[in-house]
């Protein structure tokens, strides 16, 4: 027997079906199997893996199973503009979690748009885990077959037509879907069959089938609807519906629709499929894949390596002759480089010398031409200072300085005679002492009185004012400093 092209494993609650295809222009069913679920399989891999051992798979898998979560969500225009797919489906899981008990870090999405109310968005969304379909993925690949993905059974966009005389397809048609979760209606126009792409109208009503509450939504739903098209009610779940006699009950329990149901599925699965789906991750590499990429990886940097050392070692020697060639010249560079470098420090040394010495100079051209105009200004600040009781008697030099002496009748004339000359010789570099009086106690007050003036220049003054505070243990002051400087 040929390999057929598509497998379509069916999980409900209650029932385990594979459907093996030959998919051309349409679907040629070419095995089905069927049977109770039994009690022990109670997980979708656990399901999924006691389907796949009977015989080979078909090159591309499919699991329809109700044990994943499927309704709707509302969400609003303004959380969900403007974002990816990927992050959509992660703000869909988080919304689905509270209903589905799933964890959004472990959840696996599917999800389509719907129509919704004014500002919000309405979307298809069905749930399962990632664990889940890692391990489907797994048991899928290990049979020879590749998983295209897992789906709600619900809302296939299709008309069922059986052998009992239905209307054919092209047909307007109407369905309504019971599945443990959810109560799904699906309809299409004439002309229209709901096919990929072109599916006409879907609407998920978020209640449990085993309640009466979806049967008004349900009743408002067939009169918004062509009366002359088919209608059908399936049965996905362990359930008995009140359905008007004008419509047909399909049963999944039932080998016959289940069959018709899943070459249905099959057809619509050819294409792109326009209901949620949960797509595989991408596969990761296999042991021997990645062997085998690491060892072209490295023959290929080992090829690169040598050509690299060749063409190393050629340039090298290239460069040892250039360098062999230059080494003459950059020596003599180098040496002459040596003795420009010690020129250069030569000649700096003798600025610096100099400068210093034109330094010297200027102070000493400063010094001399003080020292002319400084008896000068001395007879100038006697003339500009001339009190009537005041004498001067003698002017003379002494190492140096100048002393003056005189005599007044009161001894404040001989202090402010002071006064006026430091006054006048401060800018000359002198410094006048204070006045050492003595009375001659020839008049009533005591005067007349002599005095003696000593001028001393101002750097000398300052020499011995520094060096006393150095020999009584006080650092220089700045006036020293200065003093010096001069």
């Amino acid at each position: 027997m040929a390999r057929p092209t598509t497998t379509l494993l069916l999980i409900t609650r209650d029932r385990l079906c594979r459907a093996d295809f030959v998919v051309g222009r349409g679907a040629r069913l070419t095995s089905f199997h069927a049977r109770p679920r039994p009690i022990e399989i109670d997980s979708l891999v656990s399901a999924v893996d006691s389907l796949v051992v009977s015989s080979k798979l078909g090159k591309r898998v499919w699991v329809l199973t109700s044990d994943l979560w499927t309704q709707t969500l509302q969400m609003s225009h303004g959380r969900t503009s403007g974002i990816s797919e990927s992050e959509l489906a992660g703000a869909l899981a988080f919304e689905a979690e509270a209903m589905s008990g799933v964890s959004a870090f472990e959840s696996a999405v599917g999800f389509r748009k719907v129509a919704g109310e004014a500002g919000q968005q309405t979307y298809w969304v069905t749930q399962g885990t990632q664990g889940d379909v890692g391990q489907i993925e797994q048991i899928v690949d290990r049979h020879g077959g590749a998983l295209q993905g897992l789906l709600h059974p619900a809302g296939l966009p299709l008309h069922v037509a059986r052998e009992s005389g239905e209307a054919k397809r092209g047909g307007a048609w109407r369905r309504v879907e019971l599945w443990p979760d959810a109560v799904v209606c699906a309809s299409a126009d004439a002309g229209g069959n709901g096919g990929a792409g072109s599916f006409a109208d879907v609407r998920v009503i978020n209640a449990d089938p085993s309640s009466t509450q979806w049967e008004l939504e349900v009743d408002e739903w067939r009169q918004g609807l062509s009366l002359e098209g088919h209608g059908s009610v399936l049965l996905g779940c362990d359930l008995v519906a009140q359905t008007p006699a004008a419509e047909t009950v399909l049963d999944l329990r039932q080998d016959e629709d289940a069959s018709s149901w899943l070459t249905a599925w099959a057809e619509h699965l050819a294409g792109t499929p326009t209901v949620p789906t949960i797509a595989p991750p991408p596969k990761q590499l296999t042991t021997q894949s990645r062997v085998v990429i690491a060892a072209c990886l490295a023959a290929a940097c080992l090829v690169g390596c040598m050509a690299l050392q060749m063409t190393m070692i050629r340039t090298n020697d290239d460069l040892d002759k250039r360098l062999a060639a230059l080494k003459a010249p950059a020596d003599q560079i180098k040496a002459d480089k040596k003795q420009t470098d010690a020129a250069r420090k030569k000649a700096r040394e003798l600025k610096t010398q100099a400068d210093a010495l034109q330094d010297k100079l200027r102070a000493f051209d400063d010094a001399v031409g003080t020292q002319r105009t400084r008896h000068a200004a001395l007879l100038e600040a006697l003339a500009a200072h001339r009190p009537g009781d005041l004498v001067v008697d003698q002017i003379e030099d002494q190492q140096g300085a100048v002393r003056m002496t005189g005599s007044c009748l009161t001894p404040e004339l001989a202090n402010q005679l002071a006064e006026a000359l430091q006054a006048g010789l401060a800018d000359k570099g002198w410094t006048v002492t204070p006045a050492a009086k003595r009375a001659n106690l020839t008049a009533s007050n005591g005067g007349p009185w002599s005095f003696e003036l000593t001028l001393r220049p101002a750097r000398v003054v300052l020499l011995e004012a520094a060096e006393k505070r150095k020999s009584s243990g006080h650092a220089p002051s700045v006036a020293a400093k200065a003093g010096r400087a001069r």
